[in-house]
């Protein structure tokens, strides 16, 4: 059977090590990114990307500040703050968080795919809830 996800859903995945927690797009932010990616201007579709993992991303574990302290994502109105935007988006992980992100477009897949090669993006997967180790 298929599973449906609600826009308030959060949905853990794991991107290089760090557990995103995220949510599908609405039809809106869905909208306004693909206009953005299909602008054919350069700038506006790494903006597209942005708006990606703003609209996405609801929380992350797995990061630290500089002083040893669990990092703790900043949002606004409409998703992640412009700072923390700008911090995630200087992580190792990035590049493939931004993509994990751009797939969203298609609704919660399976797996993630890379769009430039059509094959399964490395590193990144959904983290199934409730399993746990066997004894």
């Amino acid at each position: 059977m298929t599973k449906i996800y609600k826009v308030t859903d959060k949905i853990k995945v794991d991107v290089g090590g760090l557990v995103f927690h995220i949510s599908p797009l609405t039809f809106d932010q869905k909208s306004e990114i693909q206009a953005l990616a299909a602008s054919g201007d350069f700038k506006k579709s790494l903006q597209s990307a942005k708006l990606a993992v703003k609209y996405a991303v609801k929380d992350v574990d797995g990061l630290e500040d500089v002083d040893g302290n669990p990092y703790k994502l900043e949002r606004d109105d409409s998703g992640v703050s412009e700072d923390s935007l700008d911090s995630l988006l200087n992580l190792q992980q990035s590049e493939s968080l931004q993509m994990a992100c751009l797939g969203l477009l298609q609704g919660i897949p399976k797996q993630f795919i890379n769009p430039f090669t059509n094959e399964k993006l490395e590193g990144v997967s959904i983290v199934k809830e409730g399993a746990g180790k066997k004894k």
